[in-house]
């Protein structure tokens, strides 16, 4: 389900002239969850790539795939984006993640991560002492500005590069785009103050900034006060709450593994500017927290080995899995939603394949995800966390969605808090599904872009079916409710009802489960979509359907008159 400032619900309606009748068949099921058609604008999130890592060339391409397919406005990085900042590896990130999205028209903005600056021999990636940005100055330096020096693409500002900022990569940077500012904060050195020592540009900047800390809430309040939203990405958070976790450490692994100072500074001056939500890395995990009403999205999934030690296990119930976050603005607030990264079919479905009618059955999902080499995660439960867990509250839920291929026959049955974006005729974020009427449908589960159907049989009674079909009157008068047919039930089935001109389905006057065993009416006052049809010949089809063969009858209707 997705995190939202202000949740609405978007629920579709359709009218039918049988009082009491459920509303038609369902469409399709979606062709992504969350959809990329939707109202505002979206951006991606991603962090932790490490292309160096043993599943990164695996994890990391399909991420980006994924990303392409979606179109955001952009992609924020928290980077780590290799184990270490050589040119070699830098340039192999930039093939692997920017050229491909830039291809596909999605700028890519990053942070600093501390394995981004090069470490010389002997010193591993990411060393607290290595604090050479050279290597990383060069190698972004073509990105668009504000990232680098290249003229930004269009709807991006600031939209030109003042003769002031100096060559190479920013380190630390604001980019407007649309209705949202993104603000680059520094803090790969375990600390932002650190930090400001090396930075590009240097400090005090033009703006007479002292500091990263005091330059991020002036461009926050200044976001706010324009009307924007005003996110902040950088590297590093400033909580972890892994309870009991060994890897990388025991301790927190935040700015200073949790003794800088400039965690708690961070939060308050974050909060007292306003910031909309902080997106990091770092913690190759899926978590996320509040501070100061503010939230904090750690999306540490997107190439490196997750960090599953002895006590640690893969799964949704942890938080160690594979995936990206997708923020998307509109009239009605902000939605984040942390998205899997799934093989090609790599989607499971478990429940039964015969419901009973009014029974209610659960259906669920496991989902293979692209890592072969080191840490596998091979069942991911597309559910949300068990709320049992210690900090289940602190996990996000992956994204997804169940749909019914035809809610008369099995109805979704919503968890109280559902995802408010779905059709709640149709779609349930629950797996749960009521057997409402007899025949042959399916369940859908859609996650990203990947999707899994699930044949289902709700079976009638033994015995017959139908009782009578009938003709009724031969001509409709526009605005003139007229029986043309009439149909009695031995059971329950669905009767479906449409009006046809040469062959095309024009109109539709039932589409309902019925239970009744008397007489069903079926009138027609001779309207299609509030317009009185045109004089002529037209043919009422009579369909009562189940899980046996359809029962079809046809009646030719005139319409006289006006």
């Amino acid at each position: 389900m997705p995190t939202r400032a202000r949740p609405r619900l978007l629920t579709a309606a359709a009218a039918v002239l049988l009082a009491g009748a459920a509303p038609g068949a369902a469409l399709a099921a979606p062709a992504s969850w969350p959809p990329a058609a939707a109202p505002g604008q979206l951006f991606a999130h991603i962090g932790e790539e490490h292309l160096s890592d043993p599943d990164g060339p695996r994890v990391l391409p399909a991420v980006v795939a994924e990303l392409a397919k979606y179109r955001p406005a952009a992609v924020m990085s928290s980077a780590d984006k290799s184990d270490n900042g050589t040119a070699a590896k830098l340039e192999a990130y930039k093939r692997t993640v920017v050229g491909p999205l830039a291809a596909a028209g999605v700028p890519v903005f990053s942070a600093v991560g501390n394995h981004d600056r090069t470490s010389p021999p002997p010193l591993p990636g990411g060393s607290p002492g290595a604090l050479d940005f050279a290597v990383y100055r060069s190698v972004f330096a073509d990105q668009p500005f504000p990232w680098g020096d290249a003229p930004p693409p269009p709807g991006v500002g600031p939209t030109a590069r003042p003769f002031t900022d100096p060559a190479g990569a920013s380190t630390h940077f604001a980019v407007d785009v649309g209705a949202a500012r993104w603000i680059f904060v520094d803090d790969s050195c375990s600390s932002i103050t650190l930090c400001d020592a090396v930075q590009n540009p240097p400090f005090p900047d033009g703006e007479g900034f002292a500091g990263q800390l005091d330059w991020m809430a002036a461009k926050a309040a200044e976001a706010k006060a324009q009307g924007r939203r005003a996110f902040v990405v950088m590297h590093m958070p400033t909580q972890d709450d892994r309870p009991g976790h060994t890897e990388p450490t025991p301790l927190p692994h935040t700015m200073g593994e949790g003794l800088a100072p400039d965690n708690a500074a961070f939060e308050a001056r974050a909060a007292a500017a306003g910031v909309d939500a902080v997106l990091v890395a770092h913690v190759k995990v899926m978590q996320q927290y509040t501070a100061g009403r503010v939230p904090y999205f750690t999306d540490g999934g997107a190439g490196g080995e997750l960090y599953v030690g002895a006590r640690e296990r893969v799964g949704v119930d942890s938080g160690y899995w594979y995936g990206y976050r997708l923020v998307r603005l509109d009239a009605g607030g902000v939605t984040t939603d942390a998205v899997p990264v799934i093989v090609p079919g790599g989607i499971t479905v478990t429940g039964p394949s015969r419901v009973t009618r009014g029974e209610v059955a659960a259906f669920s999902a496991t989902a293979r995800q692209p890592a072969t080499e080191g840490v596998r995660v091979d069942a991911l439960e597309l559910r949300d966390p068990d709320p049992a867990r210690p900090n289940a509250a602190k996990l996000p839920r992956p994204a997804r969605i169940w749909t019914t291929g035809d809610p008369l026959v099995l109805a979704p049955r919503a968890a109280e808090a559902d995802d408010p974006r779905r059709d709640a005729r149709r779609q349930t974020a629950s797996g749960r599904f009521a057997a409402t009427c007899p025949g042959r449908t399916d369940v859908t589960i859609t996650s990203g872009f990947e999707t899994r159907k699930a044949p289902v049989t709700v079976p009638s009674a033994a015995g017959p079916l139908v009782r009578s079909v009938g003709r009724r009157g031969r001509s409709v008068r526009p605005g003139r409710r007229t029986t043309v047919a009439a149909v009695r039930l031995a059971q329950p089935a669905r009767v479906i009802v449409r009006v046809q001109r040469a062959g095309r389905t024009v109109g539709t006057l039932v589409e309902a489960c019925t239970v009744a065993r008397r007489p069903i009416a079926v009138r027609w006052d001779g309207r299609l979509g509030g317009t009185a049809a045109r004089r002529g010949r037209y043919t009422v089809v009579v369909r009562i359907a189940s899980d046996r063969p359809s029962i079809a009858r046809r009646y030719v209707v005139r319409v006289i008159g006006r």
